[in-house]
């Protein structure tokens, strides 16, 4: 967590950095703004390049490299706003100020949006504890391991980073790992006393997340779970994406949940038959356990 933080703290400095740097060298090559036009021009680079900075740092953090609009609407008004407000208190060289009334009228709208995304904060955070609630059902009724789900997510999300998925789909494939195992709510356990078919499990589970436009997304995933891969090898999104979730899903029921046993358990996945697991992924997932230590614990005598 405070190597999270001094990683945040850096971009922050380097994104403060580089605002001061095209201000100056801006000055520089267009001479000191003399006219509206110049005036805003300055302002627009200083306010974007903390956000080609921040926009570079994602994607090699990502490992992704490819050009995300998600939230740069947001971006785009408050940098409209904080020029408006720059010019607006003494104009350009004492021309078409508006003195202190300036930055008070732009300041409205400002504390508009604030209100609007301090709401939509809320309603994330909402939205994220419903889904691990969902989540955590299987576990509370004992129907599978306590913290598998959570695992599970923390290990899609891992692999599906290493692949080089999107933010976007980075969400989706988080969401469709902690419901995976919703669809065994459902069902009514066999006469003989076995656990539910993996494949009715998954299908039960994505009938109900498709009953929600904003999940359908993530039951789409769960639908493509139990497919063999190369019968679905032509939509990467959910195929890609069902291979991931399938092999987390099976390298945690392996592992017990126990980093000692996490070289055991991949070498288990990777003495299957090659149809159930694409081995791209499987790849990922060691240079994703590598990564973590994982692969150095020693299982216990």
């Amino acid at each position: 967590m405070l190597g999270r933080r001094a990683a945040l703290l850096a971009e922050r400095m380097v994104e403060g950095t580089t605002a001061v740097l095209v201000f100056h060298g801006t000055t520089e090559l267009l001479g000191s703004p003399s006219n509206r036009a110049r005036v805003l021009l300055t302002f627009g680079l200083v306010a974007v390049a903390p956000i080609v900075v921040a926009e570079v740092a994602r994607m090699v953090r990502d490992r992704h490299f490819g050009i995300s609009i998600h939230g740069r609407m947001a971006d785009l008004a408050l940098v409209t706003s904080a020029m408006l407000m720059a010019v607006s208190d003494q104009g350009v060289h004492g021309a078409g100020g508006m003195g202190l009334w300036g930055p008070a009228v732009f300041t409205i709208p400002l504390l508009g949006a604030w209100y609007s995304y301090e709401h939509l904060e809320i309603i994330r955070r909402t939205y994220d504890q419903t889904i691990r609630a969902l989540g955590a059902a299987p576990e509370l009724g004992g129907l599978v391991r306590v913290g598998h789900a959570e695992r599970v997510a923390v290990l899609t999300v891992a692999i599906a980073s290493e692949r080089g998925f999107s933010r976007h789909e980075l969400d989706q494939i988080e969401t469709a790992a902690l419901l995976h195992h919703l669809g065994q709510v459902c069902l009514d356990e066999p006469e003989d006393g076995r656990r539910p078919e993996p494949v009715a499990i998954a299908e039960a589970g994505a009938t109900i997340l498709r009953g929600t436009q904003l999940l359908a997304p993530a039951g789409d995933i769960i639908a493509t779970e139990w497919m063999p891969f190369r019968e679905s090898a032509s939509s990467r999104s959910s195929a890609m994406s069902g291979q991931i979730l399938k092999i987390a899903s099976a390298f945690d029921e392996l592992s017990e949940g126990r980093p000692e046993r996490a070289g055991l358990a991949l070498e288990a996945l990777y003495a299957a038959p090659s149809y159930l697991y694409d081995a791209g992924v499987l790849t990922s997932l060691e240079l994703v356990l590598d990564r973590c230590g994982l692969l150095d614990a020693a299982p216990p005598l």
